[in-house]
C-alpha cells in the first residue's frame, strides 16, 4: 500500500513537472525598445513578424518570469512598445500581446506616464503597477488575467472609451484608489464583470452602449470609490452616478455571479452606500433607454427596481414637431409638449390644391395608448423627454 502510495506522488509530481514545462513560453530575442525596456519576445507569428513581449527569458503559465528577467523603465515616461528591432537580423517585429506582467519590474514603479503602444492587442494582466497616467492604444481587444487591479497609484485612464474590449472583467481595476478620472466605455463593450470599476464621487453620467449584455450587480468597485471608503459619511447623496443611458434596447441581464447573500435591495446594482450611521445611499435619478423599450426594461431583474425613474426621449425637429409610433407600450405626454393623432385625410377639391389632416389634439398628462402614431409639438431642435408603460386610461 505504502509502494502504491509513493509511486502515485512520483506520478503526480511527473504530471505538476511536465505540465509547468509544457506551458512555458521561450523567448526567441531580446531587444531594447524606444522607451528603454529591455524585453523578451516571443515569436507567435513568423510570417508577420508578430511577437509576445514576456516578462523574461522564459515565462511560465501565470506569466511569471523565469530566469533572467526582462528590464523596464520604471520612472518619468513609460511603457509598452508596438513594435521592436530584432537585434541580429534588423527587421522589425510587431508586439501584439503582452505576457502578465505583476511580478515584473513594473511592480510599484514610479511612472508618471505608462502608455501601451497602438498594435498591441491582448494584455494578460497589469496589476501592481503604480504609475500616475494610463494610455490605452485603439487597437486593445482583450485583458485577461488580474486585468489592472491594485494599481493604487492610477490617477487617470486616457483611452478606455477608444478600445475594442469587448469585456471589462472582474476586479478590472478594482482597488485603483487613486482614480481621478470618469469612465465612458467602447461601443464594442459587452460585458462587465464583478467590482470591476471604482467611480469617483464627481462622475454623474453613465452609458452603457448598444452591445452590452451582462452587468455584474456589483460592477461599481464601492471598496475604494472616490479616494475615500464609502460608507463612512464622507459623502452627498448628491454624488456619484444619477443619469443613466442604456442604449440596447434588449435590457442587459444584470447577473448576481460571484455575489453571496443577494437581497431584494442588492437589485439596485446603481446604488452606493455613503453612510453606515446612520444608514443612507446615493442612487441614480434616471434611466434612459431607447425608444418603445422601456415595457422590457421595467419587467427586468435589476432594472425594474428603477421602473418609476425609466425615460425615453424623441428629438424634436426643426419645425417643431416630431412623429412618434410604440408598438408595445403607451406613452404620457410630457409638460410642455402636445400630440396630435390624425384622423382622417379631407382630399383637396381643386386641381394642385393641398390634401387637409384633421387632427386629435391631446394636452400633456394624456396617455397615448400602445400602437397610436402621434405628432408631438414642442420647441424647435429640443430633446423630448417622456415617460412610457405607464399606469392610467388610454385616451380614445
Amino acid at each position: 500500500m505504502r509502494k502504491q502510495l509513493v509511486l502515485l506522488m512520483m506520478s503526480a509530481l511527473c504530471f505538476i513537472m511536465a505540465y509547468g514545462q509544457g506551458t512555458e513560453i521561450i523567448a526567441d530575442f531580446r531587444a531594447t525598445d524606444g522607451f528603454g525596456n529591455n524585453c523578451y519576445y516571443k515569436i507567435i507569428d513568423a510570417t508577420h513578424r508578430y511577437v509576445k513581449l514576456l516578462s523574461g527569458e522564459k515565462s511560465d503559465q501565470w506569466g511569471n518570469p523565469i530566469g533572467t528577467a526582462s528590464t523596464f523603465t520604471t520612472t518619468g515616461i513609460g511603457g509598452l512598445p508596438g513594435s521592436v528591432v530584432h537585434p541580429v537580423t534588423g527587421e522589425t517585429y510587431y508586439v501584439k500581446s503582452v505576457t502578465n506582467l505583476a511580478g515584473s519590474q513594473l511592480r510599484m514603479n514610479n511612472l508618471d506616464k505608462m502608455t501601451i503602444s497602438e498594435g498591441i492587442e491582448e494584455v494578460d494582466g497589469f496589476m501592481w503597477c503604480a504609475g500616475k497616467v494610463l494610455v490605452l492604444p485603439t487597437t486593445l481587444k482583450r485583458v485577461s488575467g488580474d486585468g489592472f487591479r491594485e494599481n493604487w497609484g492610477l490617477t487617470q485612464v486616457i483611452g478606455l472609451e477608444n478600445t475594442q474590449l469587448e469585456s471589462i472583467g472582474n476586479e478590472f481595476f478594482t482597488q485603483a484608489s487613486s482614480l481621478t478620472s470618469q469612465w465612458k466605455f467602447p461601443p464594442t463593450l459587452k460585458s462587465i464583470g464583478y467590482n470591476a470599476l471604482p467611480f469617483v464621487p464627481a462622475q454623474h453620467q453613465l452609458t452603457f452602449p448598444a452591445l452590452v449584455e451582462t452587468i455584474n450587480i456589483k460592477f461599481i468597485d464601492a471598496s475604494t470609490t472616490g479616494n475615500i471608503s464609502p460608507g463612512l459619511g464622507n459623502f452627498s447623496p448628491t454624488d456619484f452616478i444619477k443619469v443613466v443611458r442604456s442604449e440596447n434596447p434588449v435590457p442587459p441581464t444584470i447577473d448576481a455571479t460571484g455575489v453571496w447573500g443577494v437581497t431584494n435591495d442588492d437589485w439596485r446594482f446603481l446604488r452606493i452606500t455613503i453612510n453606515y450611521s446612520p444608514l443612507q445611499y446615493t442612487d441614480a435619478d434616471s434611466i434612459y433607454v431607447p425608444i418603445d423599450a422601456t415595457a422590457a426594461y421595467n419587467a427586468k431583474q435589476g432594472w425594474n427596481m428603477y421602473a418609476n425613474k425609466t425615460y425615453e426621449e424623441v428629438k424634436i425637429g426643426a419645425s417643431g414637431y416630431a412623429t412618434l409610433y410604440l408598438a408595445n407600450e403607451n406613452f404620457e405626454v410630457p409638460t410642455g409638449y402636445e400630440a396630435f393623432v390624425i384622423e382622417n385625410i379631407t382630399k383637396a377639391t381643386t386641381p394642385g390644391g393641398l390634401d387637409k389632416a384633421n387632427a386629435k389634439k391631446f394636452v400633456a398628462g394624456s396617455i397615448i395608448p400602445a400602437g397610436q402614431a402621434v405628432i408631438l409639438k414642442g420647441a424647435a431642435n429640443q430633446t423630448c423627454v417622456y415617460q412610457a408603460n405607464v399606469s392610467g386610461t388610454p385616451v380614445t
